[in-house]
């Protein structure tokens, strides 16, 4: 899109170079009266008809002939403020006709107001739509707003007229935007820097729903470029919309994204856009434009490929339009917007919980606290299973969607938080998704500076609520609770949230001799209950994976088992905490080799005996399978000590341990020919016994490989 530093520059430009689809001009000297009236009714003929270049181009011939045409300027201010293009020449035509003659439309101040309120110029625009208001309020309703050959009204409602009282409510909505900023101003905005993804994900189309996997290493978006990715044609007029599709681009180790590449395998002659991922990252959730618009899932079979989404049905998908969805970190819970006529206007979000057969509870309304008379959109839990993130054009929105942050305490959820003018602008922001360190994360807005719509990536610093205007460093965590104390029921007979603070565990299984990713599955096991808590599997392609437990201080064990492998076993212990993430990086696994060992961490033994502490009953299941799958295999008990105590009682010691995990395999049908059980005492140290961590390391029972 050309750019200009004055209108008549680009007028210039345009009519020397034939600009906007090569239209030629006519000589400013042949332009009589006549000619300017004709020309200018071409113009509007043309925006009508959707051939903005030549629009554009017979707008400005006439106010090169004629700059002060009122008629004109209005007209052409008019057609740039309908597309959101070129707003300061939109509103350079309007103020000059507003400073000729205030009255000329009944419009006039609002248009003129609204290039102000796009400009982010809030103060100045106040005052334009205060005087809107009062003069709609003594406009009659009928739809006279406007005479019936002008394009003015495609200015605000896409060829749909508008009536007086229908402006006058639109012109509330902008002063009520404009005082909303004006008070945001005032506060200490949100740190957050905002960076465009840039041309090698934006196109001169629109791309949004942007949605990560992989610890942010992989981008999944919705975009309606061509696939060849032409721009417009010439002509200048406009190009039918291309479907939706999915596409994705994978992040590089400098940080940026290489070439998107389509997802064939989702995309349809409908339109679809990604939504999610599920919390272990395996199934990717979609809209798609079919039923209304419902909400779908495909489980990913490597790399940029899964298989073909199946819909999800009831209670999310309905006969009317669901275009957004997100599961919660722990997987118990979704949120979804739907325009279901049960709502307080617009879209609306909603909440469903995970019964115990797997099915899904009545969807229902997040209420008044969340929802109002206006659009909430793009719901988005982030890995504290407590915040909720979403766009609304509703609460104290700045200007068409912003995007906005509430938190749960139990059932209720606290007043929606703007998330500020750092983030929020006059135009549309959607779509908010977050990486795993709920400190980074990616939006979609039609701001100026780009295509239609584009994707812009946002980093957040700590949310630290003080009078100091000195800068904080984007670092910790944007998961404070907000300033509202007010918490509003998410509605009355849902009764308690399953929502609850949530920790990510996560981590990349490979093999241990060729550093190849590998599918392996997961379990962790509650250490003080024995009980199982959750289950996974790693990607079968990068070996990734990720699992949500509960951040209440649990002792966990996590097991990994893959088949011709020995298997693996660490604690994990959960702080008590907001959001706390931990990546344990590279997990290996050592194949069934001779001469292949393996720590068994989760075998305990009462302090200073050989007796099985009834904790190990987990980790001597895992052990016991292993034998029993592989039936050939020949193992030694190896058991060592630290170096407290003397080296007869240590020595003993390990000896009794590893014969008492021998004695147990044997009680439970393993041949005593497949057992060796060896004592090591503190022969053969892992640590320095200088410290009780590095001893408690010391003290441990190894499993190795004889015969397989």
């Amino acid at each position: 899109m050309l750019r200009t530093r004055s209108s008549q520059l680009l007028f210039l430009l345009l009519l020397n170079t034939g600009g906007f689809g090569g239209w030629s001009a006519l000589p400013a000297a042949a332009q009589d009266g006549s000619t300017t009236r004709r020309l200018l009714k071409q113009a509007d003929r043309a925006a009508r008809h959707g051939r903005d270049n030549e629009a554009a181009q017979l707008y400005q011939q006439v106010l090169l002939a004629q700059p002060g045409d009122l008629e004109a300027n209005f007209n052409y201010g008019s057609f740039l403020l309908s597309q959101k293009r070129e707003i300061e020449t939109a509103r350079q035509c309007l103020r000059k006709v507003y400073d000729q003659n205030p009255n000329y439309n009944p419009q006039l101040a609002f248009r003129l107001g609204r290039t102000l309120h796009l400009s982010s110029k809030y103060a100045d625009a106040v005052p334009l739509f205060e005087a809107s208001v009062l003069a709609l309020r003594n406009t009659p309703s009928a739809d006279d707003l406007m005479e019936e050959d002008g394009p003015e009204l495609r200015v605000l409602d896409a060829n749909h007229r508008f009536s007086a009282s229908a402006l006058l409510l639109q012109s509330r909505k902008e002063l009520d935007e404009c005082r909303a900023a004006l008070e945001l101003q005032k506060e200490r905005p949100m740190p957050a820097e905002i960076t465009a993804l840039g041309t090698s994900v934006n196109s001169p189309f629109s791309e949004y729903a942007p949605v990560v996997n992989d610890n942010g290493r992989m981008l999944l978006f919705s975009t309606r470029r061509s696939r060849t990715d032409q721009p417009a044609p010439a002509t200048g007029r406009r190009r039918p919309l291309q479907h939706e599709n999915i596409y994705y681009a994978l992040r590089d180790e400098d940080g940026g994204w290489g070439a998107p590449k389509e997802v064939a395998r989702l995309n349809t002659r409908q339109h679809e856009a990604p939504l999610g991922f599920s919390p272990d990252g395996r199934n990717l959730y979609l809209y798609r434009d079919v039923n209304g618009g419902d909400i779908y899932v495909a489980k990913r079979t490597g790399e940029g490929t899964w298989a073909a989404p199946a819909p999800l049905g009831k209670p999310i998908n309905s006969p009317y339009y669901e275009p957004s969805f997100c599961l919660s970190p722990d997987g118990k819970a979704a949120f979804f917007s739907s325009d279901r006529p049960d709502g307080f206007g617009g879209l609306d979000l909603y909440i469903t919980t995970r019964q115990p057969d797997g099915s899904w509870s009545p969807a229902f309304n997040l209420g008044a606290s969340i929802n109002t008379a206006y659009d909430e959109d793009s719901p988005f839990l982030s890995s504290d299973n407590l915040t909720l993130y979403f766009s609304s054009r509703g609460h104290n929105s700045v200007g068409g969607f912003d995007l906005f942050r509430s938190q749960t305490d139990g059932p209720l959820w606290s007043e929606p938080q703007n998330l500020g003018l750092n983030v929020n602008s006059p135009f549309d922001e959607l779509y908010l998704t977050l990486g795993e360190s709920d400190t980074e994360g990616f939006f979609s807005s039609d701001r100026p500076g780009g295509g239609n719509k584009d994707l812009f990536g946002v980093r957040f610093g700590k949310w630290i609520p003080t009078d100091s205007l000195a800068p904080v460093e984007p670092v910790a965590s944007l998961l404070t609770p907000p300033p509202a104390t007010a918490f509003t029921p998410i509605i009355s007979d849902i009764g308690p949230a399953t929502l609850g603070i949530m920790f990510a565990l996560s981590g990349k299984v490979i093999d241990g001799y060729t550093g190849q990713p590998l599918p392996a599955e997961l379990v962790v096991i509650n250490r003080t209950t024995r009980q199982t808590v959750a289950v996974g599997k790693s990607d079968e392609t990068t070996g990734r994976f990720r699992l949500m437990l509960p951040s209440d201080g649990t002792p966990y064990a996590l097991e990994i088992q893959r088949p011709d492998y020995m298997f693996y076993s660490r604690n994990v212990d959960v702080p008590r905490q907001l959001s706390a993430e931990a990546d344990l990086k590279d997990v290996s696994l050592s194949k069934l080799e001779v001469g292949k060992t393996v720590v068994l961490n989760n075998l305990y033994f009462d302090y200073g005996k050989s007796t099985i502490s009834a904790r190990s009953q987990p980790e001597l299941k895992r052990l016991l399978d292993l034998l029993k799958t592989n039936t050939h295999l020949k193992v030694e008990i190896g058991g060592h000590t630290d170096n407290k105590g003397s080296a007869d009682f240590n020595q003993r010691l390990a000896e009794q341990r590893a014969a008492s995990v021998t004695k147990y395999l044997q009680q439970q049908g393993v041949a005593a020919t497949r057992l060796r059980a060896i004592g090591y005492g503190f022969r053969q140290p892992v640590a320095p016994n200088d410290t009780e961590a590095n001893r408690q390391r010391n003290r441990r029972t190894e499993l190795k490989v004889l015969e397989n």
